[in-house]
């Protein structure tokens, strides 16, 4: 993903959501440890949906273009 603007928009989004969101959920009577677990939780799901996506397109670019023709350049043209 080459595009810092989108990365930088849904960062924000998902900081500026998170703090109205905490407090209606300590309002409604969550406990404010089990609410950061789930934050945590979701964070490290994306990172390691990100991880597995990261580790797929390398793979099948070096099952594609093999061991000497798997350079930066390649990886960039493939995405």
């Amino acid at each position: 993903m080459n595009r810092p603007l989108v990365l930088l928009l849904v960062t924000g989004l998902a900081f500026g959501a998170n703090f109205p969101l905490g407090k209606l959920a300590v309002a409604a009577g969550v406990n404010p440890a089990l609410w950061a677990a789930v934050i945590c939780l979701g964070a490290g799901l994306a990172v390691g949906v990100a991880t597995s996506a990261s580790v797929w397109l390398h793979g099948d670019a070096a099952t594609r273009h093999g061991p000497r023709g798997l350079t930066a350049e390649t990886l960039l043209r493939e995405v």
